[in-house]
């Protein structure tokens, strides 16, 4: 009897602590680092240390959001943690910094409106910082013994390397044919090759070949199952790859690993291996130009190798505001020559050669040489002036990119293609599309964001110069965030597949993020309906993607996205638009320079003072407040400018511009703690039956 007691009381406490941990989370005590800065936070840290030592930490424990520096410290960082000591953080280039210090005050600072926290504030819930490890990744029925998954017959691995290189090699020149055959020959021989990194080698590229065939099949047939089989076989070799001396398969094996997964929503090892792979790559001197006595297509395939790992810490650095692992100013591999001996990475559409890797080469090479002028710790700290002259620079570069690509390839405001076009590159072309849009926001809020604080030399007369135009670059960024959104149609009229379609996420609820703020911002805008429209479209793409696997990370972006639909369409109903959409409701809406924004929703504060200013958040003084209000959707020409990337950008008159603060943006791409629905993770496997 008393055996069943104790486990009657064992099982009531179990009841109870779920219980608590379902409870709104309001009620938890650690909730008082929501919103909290500066000596604010480590107050309540000091106040809640009792209350963490004595319980139990699950991964259903509330996330804190706090910023990452006090006093002086970078307002535009911003970090999310929980009472594991989990953490993850985001630079000032990464959109999460709408809810840094600088992001929250700057929208409220021009509207009133404190929606912003109150829509975070609601959704955290939908999200938390846990040890994920996704199931399909360890040993089930389908494996050997030895937990790994055993390789096909000669006959099919053939057949799957065959649909590698035809579909996906060719576009992501990762490996060079003839010599991957050689060894794949070997394979099947009396000696295969023995080595770890070859092992990883073959394993990704027969993942890739069935996650292709998956997606081709839908999600009926085994090829998910298969495919996370020889992933789990790839990462296996990863211990001892670290443990040895490095060669070229080493580098090959983390980067395909990297591409790997992001095309699925752990970011966890996409980080990682592009960081691997980068420092694998300089230990063999990929990153440098020597030739170190190898033929003409060994080097080239090295080459290749390297600008593949470029483009993807190019892409994770700018995304997550993270320094990059691969220094620009410390390499000189030589650009992927636009007519390769080879033929890889060159893609052939309505009759156009289009040299797509060497063109994703120098997009990445923009990107990062646009975080160093503009995003890094040395750069936040140069006057306002030199930084505008930068993202001027910057956009300057994109165009000229943009001007080389073919017209039909080109990034636009409105790139369509019929399902009779549809390529099987097409959404390598597409993610691009994506990315340049977000780069233009990027830049654009670089431009036009206000430091917090201002050197007398840097304080105007509050009015942007003419030769500097604050009004062409929001149009820029506006055009940008429609433009990434109307990619969404293609991607409804064509079928790319899951892990497309959750690679791109992060692209089309940062450019929700730019629409919001321009409608809290003038919400009579002649646009602001259909910016609405737009936001309502990409909800509806995220609550398909939310509804065929719960429990995912778009959980929590579904749910901050639709508190912004509904703050913006709040907004624009007071702004005189009742009917979204009608053409009579748009034009009776008069100008915001005539209305005064809405009253705060807080308590009384000193004129020109900010919500929690006293806590470490920068506040605007009167005259910075009132001017402020000018973020429009208006342009004219493009000042030209003789500024280049690489050249030292020194102070000048327009030191004494005010830039208004920027529109808002959020990082999605590193809240990922979710799976596809075809890996088959938190549903039934239609092979196994688990």
């Amino acid at each position: 009897m008393r055996d069943i007691e104790k486990r009657v009381e064992s099982l009531e406490g179990r009841l109870q602590q779920s219980s608590r941990a379902k409870r709104p989370r309001l009620d938890s005590r650690s909730e008082d680092l929501e919103y909290l800065s500066g000596d604010e936070a480590d107050s309540a840290n000091t106040r809640t240390s009792h209350h963490e030592s004595t319980s139990t930490a699950s991964p259903t424990q509330p996330v804190s959001q706090v910023p990452v520096e006090t006093g002086e410290g970078d307002k535009r960082s911003y970090a999310l943690h929980n009472s594991k000591g989990a953490m993850r953080f985001f630079g000032a280039s990464s959109y999460l910094s709408i809810v840094s210090p600088d992001g929250a005050c700057s929208l409220e600072s021009q509207t009133g409106d404190r929606s912003l926290r109150s829509i975070a504030h609601r959704s955290r819930s939908r999200w938390r910082l846990v040890d994920w490890y996704p199931p399909g990744l360890q040993p089930s029925t389908f494996l050997n013994q030895s937990g790994l998954q055993p390789l096909p017959s000669k006959p099919l691995v053939l057949e799957l390397v065959g649909e590698y290189f035809d579909f996906i090699n060719e576009a992501t020149p990762l490996f060079d044919p003839t010599g991957f055959m050689r060894l794949l020959d070997r394979q099947f021989s009396w000696n295969p090759d023995p080595s770890p990194s070859w092992w990883g080698a073959l394993n990704v590229v027969l993942a890739f070949a069935y996650r292709h065939r998956a997606e081709k099949a839908g999600d009926g047939g085994d090829g998910w199952p298969q495919c996370m089989g020889h992933i789990r076989n790839a990462m296996s070799a990863t211990t001892e790859l670290f443990m040895r001396t490095s060669d070229l398969l080493a580098v090959q094996t983390m980067v395909g690993l990297a591409l790997f997964f992001q095309g699925t929503p752990n970011p966890q090892p996409l980080f990682i291996f592009t960081a691997t792979a980068i420092r694998f790559a300089q230990s063999i001197g990929l990153h440098k130009s020597n030739s170190f006595g190898l033929s003409d297509l060994q080097v080239e395939e090295r080459r290749r190798v390297f600008w593949l790992a470029f483009i993807m810490d190019a892409d994770v650095c700018t995304r997550t505001g993270r320094p990059a692992a691969q220094d620009i100013r410390d390499f000189d591999t030589p650009l992927p020559a636009s007519r390769p001996h080879v033929g890889l990475g060159i893609i052939e559409y309505q009759g156009e050669r289009l040299p797509l890797f060497s063109i994703l080469a120098q997009f990445a090479l923009i990107q990062r040489r646009a975080y160093d002028l503009l995003f890094t710790k040395e750069a936040l700290d140069k006057p306002v002036s030199e930084r505008a002259h930068a993202a001027r620079a910057c956009l300057e570069e994109i165009d000229r990119w943009k001007d080389s690509i073919g017209h039909s390839l080109r990034p636009q405001r409105r790139f369509s293609f019929s399902p009779e076009q549809h390529h099987p590159f097409l959404p390598q072309i597409m993610r691009l599309h994506f990315a340049c849009h977000c780069f233009y926001i990027s830049v654009s809020r670089a431009y036009l964001v206000s430091r917090p604080q201002r050197t007398t030399s840097e304080q105007g007369d509050g009015f942007p110069s003419p030769s500097l135009s604050s009004d062409e670059f929001t149009a820029k960024s506006l055009e940008a965030a429609r433009s990434a959104v109307d990619l969404l149609g293609q991607i409804d009229d064509n079928h790319f597949g899951q892990s497309f379609e959750w690679s791109i996420v992060y692209f089309p609820a940062a450019a929700v993020v730019a629409l919001f703020s321009q409608i809290m911002l003038e919400a009579d805008h002649p646009l602001a309906a259909s910016d609405l429209l737009m936001i309502t479209r990409t909800v509806g793409f995220l609550s398909k993607l939310a509804s065929q696997e719960p429990d995912t990370y778009v959980d929590y972006v579904l749910s901050v996205c639709s508190g912004f639909e509904r703050a913006a369409r709040e907004a624009i109903e007071r702004g005189g638009v009742h009917e979204v959409g009608s053409r009579s409701g748009r034009e009776e809406g008069r100008s915001s320079a005539g209305r005064p924004p809405p009253e705060p929703q807080a308590e009384p504060q000193e004129p020109g003072a900010l919500p929690g200013a006293d806590s470490g958040i920068w506040s605007l003084d009167p005259s910075e407040a009132a001017s402020s209000h000018a973020w429009r959707g208006g342009g004219g020409p493009v000042p030209s400018s003789s500024i280049s990337l690489g050249q030292d950008l020194n102070p000048t008159t327009d030191d004494q511009l005010l830039f208004p603060p920027a529109p808002l943006f959020w990082n999605w791409q590193d809240m990922l703690a979710g799976v596809p629905p075809a890996y088959y993770w938190n549903s039934q496997d239609p092979n196994t039956g688990g």
